[in-house]
């Protein structure tokens, strides 16, 4: 067995295997230059007092880091540890909030969750504390804070690097344009993805990678609730903007397949498939900016192409 008290670095310097107790001030503790004499410092099993300790071989002095009541070093690290470790509250505990909570408690990070559904037990597995009261949840860190101080400038860099960690980019943008480029990603990811849906694709022996990535797609979006989908479509106005344009896009398309097909019959009939100037101009206009007197099939048409469409 071994002691440690305060003597004069020097009195280590002398220290030799018949001395039976090992003497180290503080000062020399937190000297870098002698930290590598006491790593190499060996107890002989002949020579100790307590045998019994020492059936393994050599003792060697591994805790020369180890947290002491003086370690400044140590606490130190506590704090700034404790300063990036965040309690978070997660309001929705479905697919996507179950995941953010596996990221977040692998993290280190305390979470708190809250839905309208039941999830105490896949909660309890995650290691969530999970509130079916959202009143309770609020209680569990009632202090509002309002302000651009340093202190909430640092919490929402640590929630960020949350990500950050994970492999995301972060970017930075205002709402409004959040909301347009998630209108023209976002939601129209999720709406071909339920019309495909309702086609009932099935996967096939020679599945190509494009309709593998459509089964893909279609799997993706049918996981998520239809409230999510709606809830794109509900609170992002630009969401009617981008149905109006695919619409759009989806008559253009037809009427290339249609006037395709007209000129092969043409072809077929009459022996040419070439119209005269006149009519060519005129299919050309259909195509491009939808029939005359706004009917398609008997239905109204949509907005030509180069139109700007405004939503209200």
């Amino acid at each position: 067995m071994f002691s440690l008290s305060s003597v004069p670095p020097s009195t280590a310097a002398n220290w030799s295997p018949e001395q039976p107790h090992l003497r180290i001030s503080p000062a020399t503790l937190s000297s870098r230059s002698h930290l590598s004499f006491f790593r190499a410092v060996t107890f002989s099993s002949s020579r100790c007092r307590h045998r019994r300790r020492s059936r393994g071989g050599a003792l060697v002095i591994r805790n020369i880091d180890a947290a002491q009541p003086y370690d400044y070093e140590s606490k130190l690290a506590e704090v700034n540890n404790s300063y990036s470790k965040l309690k978070i509250a997660i309001v929705g505990f479905g697919n996507y909030g179950q995941f953010l909570a596996k990221t977040l408690v692998a993290q280190g990070h305390t979470v708190l969750a809250h839905s309208r559904s039941d999830y105490t037990g896949i909660a309890s597995k995650l290691g969530v504390a999970f509130f079916s009261d959202p009143h309770d949840l609020c209680e569990e860190h009632p202090e509002v804070r309002i302000g651009k101080t340093e202190c909430r400038i640092r919490r929402c860099e640590a929630f960020l690097d949350v990500f950050r960690r994970e492999g995301c980019r972060v970017e930075e943008m205002t709402c409004a344009e959040h909301d347009r480029y998630a209108a023209g990603s976002q939601f129209i990811t999720h709406f071909v993805g339920r019309i495909l849906e309702k086609l009932d694709l099935e996967d096939t022996p020679i599945n190509t990678k494009g309709y593998e990535s459509l089964l893909t797609l279609v799997d993706n979006t049918a996981k998520d609730s239809f409230e999510l989908f709606y809830g794109l479509f509900l609170y992002n106005k630009n969401a009617m903007q981008q149905l109006e344009r695919l619409d759009l896009a989806f008559e253009l398309v037809k009427q290339q397949l249609f006037g395709h097909l007209h000129g092969l019959l043409r072809k077929q009939l009459f022996g040419c498939a070439e119209l005269d100037d006149a009519a060519a101009k005129k299919e050309t206009k259909l195509l491009l900016d939808g029939p005359q007197n706004g009917q398609v099939n008997g239905s109204a048409s949509t907005p030509p192409s180069n139109a700007k469409i405004e939503s209200n």
